[in-house]
């Protein structure tokens, strides 16, 4: 069994947690913005989503997702996306059984 981790638990990387779908949210308009962190955007050349697919046979689950971020609203076209491309994104009591 492989487990492939990206990003940190304190709230970075590919998590969802500060990236935003484009880096284009509110509030890193005229802020730092997630790559000037070192950290992933969701969508966009080089982001989570580009990063994650060539990863197919893994279970590819999005953790710790700032309440602000669109991927969250089951019906967006983000989330669409992310649905079509394997990734799901987790929710509030989610276990993962390795």
């Amino acid at each position: 069994m492989f487990v492939h981790v990206l990003g940190a638990a304190a709230g970075g990387g590919a998590g969802g947690g500060f990236p935003q779908w484009n880096c284009n949210c509110p509030q890193c308009l005229g802020e730092r913005r997630a790559a000037d962190m070192g950290h992933l955007p969701q969508s966009g050349e080089g982001g989570m989503i580009e990063v994650l697919r060539p990863l197919q046979k893994t279970h590819k689950v999005l953790i710790h997702i700032n309440n602000t971020n669109p991927i969250l609203d089951e019906g967006s076209r983000e989330r669409a996306i992310l649905e079509r491309e394997g990734i799901e994104v987790a929710w509030d009591g989610m276990e993962i059984e390795l």
